[in-house]
């Protein structure tokens, strides 16, 4: 319970009743609300009185009246466990009972069932009543050996304004719905859908406005995982008892929120004995097996999809995973993200070499993600998982559905909808998934669109073809001109090599990390061939392919189609104050820099102009358009 111990020594569980609307509430306070759909919206919240439960450090809870007033900012996660710690509590106090047999019961339940909540016995120990800290001692050493006690209950965290006289930070706000202004209208609000309520400023919007395609998170990155994440680490099962080699665990963890499956025949996926080195824990992992045959352990694809925790009828969805993987080679295995619609978001393959004997794959998505599959390749037939680290899963919205887009403005809002129409003016979005149905807003408010998807695009993230980095941070997909071996961008558009500072074949994922990796590393011009960079005097592409010279004065010739990452100058990378285009085959144009301008955007489509050439792209071909200043 580190997390919560930064906190504070004093913790708490808020239960907010449903408000009673009344004339009388005289004052309203401006609110930033980030709902669970990904929409943030400035809304006024009247004032009033909370019902707070304050929860001790060891468990203990008074209740205590506030005003909303008070509240900075609040932190909700979809399903808080405070009433398990109250009976935990509960076990604790009854270690002191008069009657043995009470005593011994509650020894036997802490035992089976407050594996999860160490920290609450850590923080209980050292009672006055010797057999009261015997017992609780005995319990304690005997979890701390097969438990993790980095894996957290889950709490809503409460910051108050510096006027208030409390000091409460950690909690539980129960079942709640309130009433908030949003534009002049009513939004209802409610644990279902809010994620934060805070005091202060909107985000800058500029941020906001980032396409929706995610980012690549690695073992230093775990840090940047929500406080209230799940941490699952398959030494204990869902009651916090020791688990062996070979239990099924495809929905062991539902109460969690997260479900598995193996696409082996007759197959599970199960407890391992192997540890994954280097990881949080060292004990058991998981993965996909078959019941009948160890030879396929470790073999198929392992599918973890998401509930809401309790309840595997309804689904749900995070923005955060990742997991120890062992033993691996680089891209040797591969996890795949999917949205509620089962469409690909990314694939982040494994980084280490086979000396390292682990890696921690992760990845955050703006886009809610429903379903991760891992999947082994020709360089890797076997893996095995470990510390699973995710967000507390939430129900799928119908914000999520395929017909959702978004407007980011300039005062830094973010509202997702399910459609709009273009005028001359104005834009206007209807269904807007945080409970309005229809909103007007101005267009030169408008800082970035984000069209839906309707299901008749697909992005071809795994399809591997030519990609050029330009000088001013465009990234373009690029393919030979025929008879010649210049490169077109873009239709009728022709550039030599040189007009790139990088250009390579593969992914566009793979370039744009590698590129972003070595940048302010590179004394170019300069050639990554091999997994070594290697500086060169001069590259090349002949009627043979490409040619570069190295220092020594090796002249190295290679076939187009075996291109490696070339470097003809320092790669840049967009600017976020620059407009920017991403097309939904991860294409990236920069507006109004270098020549690249937008003509007009409109309910059809989007007009460029690049080299004195338009360029028309229907919102279809479109994954976000952030403006230009």
């Amino acid at each position: 319970m580190d997390a919560l111990k930064q906190i504070g020594t004093c913790w708490a569980t808020w239960f907010l009743g449903v408000l009673i609307a009344s004339p009388c509430w005289a004052q309203e306070t401006s609110y930033v609300v980030e709902f669970r759909d990904g929409s943030v919206a400035s809304l006024e919240i009247p004032d009033h009185m909370i019902e707070w439960q304050s929860v001790a450090v060891d468990g203990r809870i008074t209740p205590q009246s506030l005003p909303f007033r008070e509240v900075q900012e609040l932190k909700l996660v979809l399903k808080p466990v405070t009433q398990r710690v109250r009976q935990v509590r509960k076990w604790i106090d009854n270690l002191g009972d008069p009657d043995y047999e009470v005593r011994e019961a509650a020894s036997r339940e802490l035992m089976a069932k407050a594996g999860p909540y160490l920290s609450v016995l850590k923080a209980s120990r050292g009672s006055k009543d010797p057999e009261v800290g015997w017992r609780l001692e005995v319990v304690y050493r005997a979890l701390l050996e097969v438990a993790n006690e980095a894996a957290e209950p889950s709490y809503d965290v409460l910051n108050l304004t510096p006027s208030s006289l409390a000091e409460i930070s950690a909690g539980d706000a129960g079942d709640w719905e309130m009433i908030g202004s949003f534009r002049g209208q009513q939004v209802r609000l409610s644990r279902e859908n809010v994620a934060c309520i805070r005091q202060g400023k909107l985000p800058e919007a500029r941020q906001l406005a980032q396409a929706r395609v995610g980012e690549r998170l690695s073992e230093s990155d775990i840090g940047r995982f929500p406080e209230n994440r799940q941490h699952l680490n398959f030494d204990v099962d869902s009651s916090g008892q020791e688990i062996s080699r070979g239990t099924v665990i495809d929905d062991e963890y539902s109460d969690m929120g997260v479900r598995f499956r193996s696409t082996v025949e007759d197959g599970y996926v199960g407890i391992f004995s192997y540890p994954v080195r280097g990881g949080l824990t060292e004990k058991n992992s998981a993965g996909g097996q078959w019941a009948k045959d160890q030879s396929k352990d470790y073999t198929g694809i392992s599918t973890i999809s998401f509930c809401k925790p309790g309840d595997i009828q309804t689904p749900a969805t995070v923005n955060y995973f990742g997991c120890f993987l062992a033993i691996v080679v680089k891209d040797g295995t591969i996890l795949k993200f999917f949205d509620s619609q089962g469409r690909l978001i990314s694939e982040q393959a494994t980084d280490n070499s086979r000396e390292e004997q682990k890696d921690f794959v992760g990845f955050y998505s703006p886009t809610p993600i429903a379903r991760v599959e891992i999947h082994p390749t020709a360089k890797d037939a076997n893996y095995a998982f470990d510390d699973m680290l995710f967000d507390p899963p939430r129900p799928i919205s119908e914000g999520e559905s395929a017909n959702r887009l978004t407007v980011v403005t300039k005062s830094g809002e973010r509202i997702e909808g399910r459609g709009w129409r273009i005028g001359e003016d104005t834009v206007t979005l209807f269904e807007l998934t945080l409970g309005v149905e229809q909103l007007e807003i101005p267009r030169d408010q408008i800082v970035a669109v984000m069209p839906q998807r309707d299901g008749g695009v697909t992005v071809p993230l795994t399809q591997e073809s030519f990609w050029g980095w330009t000088s001013n941070g465009s990234l373009l997909r690029l393919s030979r001109t025929k008879g010649k071996f210049g490169l077109t961008a873009l239709p009728g558009i022709e550039k030599s090599p040189e007009e790139f500072s990088s250009v390579w074949l593969g992914l566009a994922s793979e370039g744009r990390k590698l590129i972003c990796g070595l940048e302010g590393q590179i004394n170019v011009p300069a050639v990554y061939f091999e997994g070594e960079l290697s500086t060169v005097k001069e590259i090349g592409l002949s009627s043979e392919g490409w040619n570069w010279e190295t220092e020594k004065g090796v002249a190295v010739a290679e076939p187009v189609e075996e291109t490696p990452v070339i470097f003809f100058d320092q790669p840049s990378v967009a600017n976020i104050n620059e407009g920017q285009l991403v097309t939904v085959d991860d294409q990236i144009l920069i507006i109004d820099s270098v020549g690249c301008i937008l003509e007009e955007w409109n309910g059809d489509r989007v007009v460029l102009k690049l080299e004195g050439k338009e360029l028309r792209l229907a919102w279809e071909q479109v994954r976000s358009l952030r403006l230009p200043k």
